[in-house]
């Protein structure tokens, strides 16, 4: 009991923050799961009293509490016996990079905010099969470039 005491003392800041974003993305993606269902599923959860709020609800507890916290501590238990863990500790000058300019910020906002859009529109339009392989090209023109230029 007490190594487990001594575990999560440890560990607890990694583990929330695993549990945190687990509980945002699990609430997004029940929303999104919801709002993508076919009308014939949405009317077999109506006769179940399922409501979009109760399936953002459960996807939450899935994606924060059981993928998030009890995977993340199966992971760190793993990795701490191989001898490939490294104690969290958040460091502002490790997350907020001092050499962001301008030109990394425009570069950041128009490659990976533009191209997710054009994935996305390509994934709306045409699934998931074609949104794919323009990630995959997009991977793969520009180590082409890299290698050209630099």
């Amino acid at each position: 009991m007490k190594t487990m005491k001594n575990y999560f003392k440890k560990n607890w800041k990694f583990l929330l923050f695993v549990m945190l974003g687990g509980l945002i993305g699990g609430y997004c993606l029940g929303i999104y799961s919801y709002d993508s269902l076919s009308e014939e599923m949405l009317a077999l959860l109506q006769e179940q009293n399922a409501t979009r709020e109760l399936i953002a609800l459960s996807t939450m507890i899935q994606y924060g509490i059981i993928f998030g916290v009890v995977l993340a501590a199966i992971g760190i238990l793993l990795s701490e016996k191989v001898h490939l863990w490294k104690s969290f500790n958040p460091d502002k000058k490790a997350i907020l990079m001092t050499s962001i300019t301008p030109v990394i910020l425009i570069r950041c906002f128009l490659f990976n905010g533009g191209l997710g859009l054009a994935f996305g529109h390509l994934y709306r339009k045409y699934g998931i099969g074609y949104a794919m392989i323009a990630h995959g090209m997009a991977h793969l023109i520009s180590d082409i470039l890299m290698i050209i230029f630099v």
